[in-house]
């Protein structure tokens, strides 16, 4: 007997080998050629990569901040500590969190083995659900998207209930079980949830799966023939024990509910009629049944089809849906398996099937983490039984089921590489889908920041083409035209997307922006400020505001926002030395150069930072280092004639009145290139008396 347990265990051991090496080739794209897959502008940025919580590590105010916050319009605190955590251990860089992703699926796909294994004693059907889980190209969204964090990690504290779920109904088989001992794994089983649904809400679902595992493999609720389902004291207890677990469901059901409303994610019933929600949610119930299958033509969007969808797919998926469910019903005394397989799966798929609309898409990949499992449940063992009662080899149904797994660790291999970056990402899913405008949005989006403008104003173009009003395209092209020094068209787009959506903070504060370049002062403040009010935690924007109130001469307010940004973020060196600039007006020379100083060593290629620390050292009479910063500033702002001034007015101060002239000289060139007539007229009486005249230093400097 103990050589079969050492069997079994190794047998068991083989397994959880296969599917990590399996797991890992199949991902390898993730990190090869190194250092792999970057983050992608689309929620990792919002979420990770702009979010200074995340990127300061596990502080103290980052720790309260990911359980208060509704940021993203989502509550999963568990979630953003992982990242903090990732962020400890790794450092910024994207491979770290790719990384852990890929871990929390692969112990998730071993947990998931385990689980099914103890619940119905088939090691091969348990493995092969398991391997599927590891490998389907449907789940490649959720392990490479490093904003997905949440799929994976609320992925492994479910199978962790499922396990533990096992251990209790064993439990409460056992009658010789007493006290805390017969209850403890239902206790464990409660933190698991919780923590679950504090990696991901859409775990509200779990309650409902754990009623089928009591039908099917557990038996606790049997289905016989005249019989009463309750009928037994093991049934009724079954039922009553989900009690705890359905409310705790509710409280995260409102609390998300909640974290979306206040971010205006849920999409109001005059954007998408309750018709065009149910029939989208027939058809994809279909589409993700054909992905199931044959996992082609996948992307990180599908745009809603609103009113555009024709009738037939509706009427087909909903045919296939009832047929399906009615034959599951009709056979669940005699494969109990494919009724709990096909219930799992659309039950966990019905709060993501968009009848409470959230964000513009029909569906998504990332939807199918858990529900996969119930469907792949309801084929493994339906073929089991298949071939056990054909007599079907061993030999030739292992060998289809490599085959099978191959090809899906292919698929998921060349799925990987799409998300190389964002262009990939998104030129892929032009590919692959029709009238994507939020493909176009994001390409757009990453053109502006690469600097290939031409190519960004195409596809936002087109983007407003498709969807005329889509407001994150018109905040786009706001910032396109930022770019292009455009303020007054800018102004438009923000304005269009602030209409859509007023709460932008983001948004809001870029009309700030262009109505700071139009020289609209008060306005551009107002704005900053209404963007402040929002999110008063956004410090760079606090440093705008700043900016606007100094130039309509308020410079006492804009010192104190320029403090409350420095104090809410240390290491933004434009607070810094937006501060330092700001106390050097109001003679407060000794603070300012301690933030200039420290601004600098945040980040030391800022040109304005350095001339003003250059220009207060010269006045200190540290002529050496003075000049060194100013040489600098001008060596970074070729085109600035004011610095070369300034640099101009040290030389002198230092004795060095050819070196003084020859920056003058310069410095002339420059102004009158730029049409600037009285700093050129200024210069030449410099270089007529060789000697400074405590000129006023141009105020872009």
């Amino acid at each position: 007997m103990s050589a079969g347990i050492h069997e079994g265990r190794n047998r068991e051991v083989l397994i959880c080998l296969i599917l990590a090496v399996a797991t890992v080739a199949a991902y390898a794209p993730e990190f090869l050629p190194w250092p792999g897959n970057d983050f992608v502008d689309y929620d990792d940025d919002i979420y990770i990569t702009d979010n200074s919580h995340i990127l300061g590590g596990m502080t103290g105010p980052n720790l309260a901040w990911a359980f208060t916050s509704f940021h993203g319009a989502n509550w999963f605190p568990l979630t953003r500590l992982s990242w903090m955590l990732d962020v400890e251990m790794f450092g910024p860089d994207a491979w770290g969190f790719h990384l852990t992703s890929l871990v929390l699926h692969l112990l998730t796909a071993l947990v998931l083995y385990f689980a099914l294994l103890r619940m119905t004693g088939a090691n091969l059907c348990s493995a092969a659900v398991a391997g599927i889980f590891a490998l389907h190209p449907l789940h490649v969204e959720s392990v490479a998207w490093a904003s997905y964090r949440r799929d994976v990690l609320s992925g492994f504290w479910f199978a962790m209930v499922l396990l533990f779920y096992q251990r209790h109904a064993s439990a409460q088989r056992d009658s010789s079980t007493r006290g805390w001992t017969r209850w403890r794994p239902f206790g464990v089983l409660i933190v698991c949830f919780v923590l679950g649904l504090m990696a991901k809400p859409t775990l509200v679902t779990l309650p409902f799966v754990l009623l089928l595992l009591d039908v099917w493999p557990l038996q606790r609720i049997q289905f016989l023939r005249g019989a009463n389902p309750l009928g037994t004291n093991a049934a009724r207890l079954a039922f009553l024990e989900k009690v705890p677990l359905l409310l705790i469901s509710v409280l995260a059901s409102v609390l998300t509910f909640v974290a979306q409303q206040s971010w205006g994610a849920v999409q109001s019933l005059d954007q998408i009629p309750v018709g065009m929600r149910l029939a989208n949610a027939l058809v994809s119930v279909g589409d993700y049944l054909l992905d199931v299958f044959w996992p082609v033509g996948l992307a990180v969007f599908y745009p809603h089809p609103g009113a555009k969808l024709e009738t037939w797919p509706v009427v087909v998926s909903g045919l296939a849906i009832l047929g399906f469910t009615a034959f599951s019903w009709a056979r669940i005394r005699r494969n109990p398996y494919f009724a709990v397989g096909w219930l799992w799966f659309l039950g966990t798929l019905v709060p993501v099937l968009g009848v409470i609309q959230v964000g513009a898409q029909a569906r998504a990949d990332r939807y199918m983490y858990l529900p996969l499992i119930g469907l792949s449940i309801a084929i493994v063992w339906a073929i089991r039984e298949f071939v056990v009662d054909r007599g079907i080899p061993r030999v030739l149904v292992l060998s289809i089921c490599i085959i099978v797994m191959l090809a899906l660790g292919t698929v998921t291999f060349r799925q990987v590489m799409i998300w190389r970056d964002t262009e990939t990402l998104f030129q892929h899913a032009l590919r692959v889908t029709d009238d994507n405008h939020v493909a176009h949005i994001n390409l757009g989006e990453a053109f502006v920041e690469s600097g290939r403008y031409a190519d960004a104003m195409a596809h936002l173009v087109t983007a407003l083409r498709i969807a005329p009003h889509a407001a994150f395209a018109h905040a786009a092209l706001g910032r396109l035209h930022i770019e292009l020094g455009r303020p007054r068209d800018a102004e438009v787009h923000f304005r269009r997307a602030l209409a859509r959506r007023p709460d932008s903070v983001v948004w809001r504060a870029g009309l700030g922006q262009s109505l700071y370049a139009l020289g609209r002062y008060e306005e551009s403040a107002f704005a900053y400020e209404e963007a402040v009010n929002l999110d008063p935690e956004a410090s760079q924007i606090r440093v705008n505001w700043s900016l606007a109130l100094a130039k309509m001469g308020r410079v006492t307010e804009a010192i104190e926002q320029s403090e409350r940004a420095v104090d809410l973020d240390p290491e933004l060196p434009h607070a810094q030395s937006t501060l330092g600039i700001q106390l050097i007006e109001v003679g407060q020379v000794s603070p300012a150069r301690k933030y200039l100083e420290r601004s600098l060593e945040l980040d030391p290629q800022q040109p304005f930072a350095a001339a003003h620390l250059g220009r207060l050292l010269a006045e200190r009479r540290e002529f050496g280092e003075a000049i060194r910063r100013l040489r600098f500033s001008a060596s970074r702002m070729p085109d600035n004639p004011g610095v070369r001034v300034w640099l101009g007015e040290v030389f002198e101060a230092a004795g060095q009145s050819k070196d003084a002239v020859s920056v003058y000289k310069e410095a002339l060139e420059l102004a009158i290139d730029a049409n600037s007539l009285e700093l050129a007229d200024e210069i030449r009486s410099r270089l007529e008396n060789h000697q400074p005249t405590g000129s006023t230093v141009p105020a872009d400097v």
